[in-house]
């Protein structure tokens, strides 16, 4: 399988910004330059995971610490019961974008993994005008 880096990277920090200003928004912390931030490290990572050499940065306890280091750089400094309401805030709108973009993908036939981007940016977009 062939992926293009660049624009995985791309999507990659799109979908990470869209997941964590929706986070820091129903939290009421949003801070743009820290939402890029954390977005920026997310998709930073997840790209470096396909690089040959490179791929036991996909091993469990990474999976683990990227998320709570993102959820870090959105929130920023502040108690562990703020960092850990960001954290989960963050992996409520992950699921929440993910699994509605996998409804609408599975309800309408199966388009496949191809139109799962576009999907999953129509339900970002729909949440963030909500």
């Amino acid at each position: 399988m062939q992926i293009c880096l660049e624009s995985y990277l791309l999507i990659n920090l799109m979908m990470n910004a869209l997941i964590m200003d929706l986070a820091t928004r129903a939290l009421g912390r949003r801070r743009p330059a820290r939402v890029w931030l954390a977005a920026a490290l997310g998709a930073v990572w997840a790209t470096l995971i396909y690089i040959p050499g490179l791929s036991w940065l996909g091993a469990l306890p990474f999976r683990l610490a990227i998320p709570a280091l993102m959820a870090y750089a959105a929130c920023g400094k502040g108690c562990v019961r703020d960092w850990a309401a960001c954290l989960a805030a963050s992996m409520c709108m992950t699921m929440l974008l993910g699994g509605g973009a996998l409804m609408i993908s599975l309800m309408s036939g199966g388009w496949g993994w191809s139109q799962l981007g576009l999907c999953l940016t129509a339900c970002s977009l729909a949440g963030l005008w909500l």
